[in-house]
């Protein structure tokens, strides 16, 4: 018998960063994604929250599954594909 909580859905990183903006744009908010490169990628982590219209950084280092389920863009049946996966 299979039950509801085995089936799961993989959602894409960009579908997830794309329902995230989305739902933050409502509260002047966006998610960036920080370059590996950049000198500011050890502060803000690989993603961060920022308010578009002041221009200040409002969480930094966040995880984008948790971030998803807080907000809720993502359904407890879905999860994030992971990059090995691809």
């Amino acid at each position: 018998m299979i039950t509801d909580n085995a089936i799961s859905v993989s959602v894409s990183e960009a579908a997830l960063i794309k329902r995230l903006d989305r739902r933050l744009s409502r509260d002047d908010l966006g998610i960036r994604r920080c370059r590996e490169d950049s000198r500011a990628y050890h502060d803000l982590g690989r993603y961060y929250v920022k308010n578009v219209i002041r221009n200040f950084i409002v969480w930094k280092d966040i995880d984008l599954e948790d971030l998803g389920r807080e907000f809720d863009v993502l359904q407890p049946c879905e999860r994030l594909q992971s990059a090995d996966t691809v």
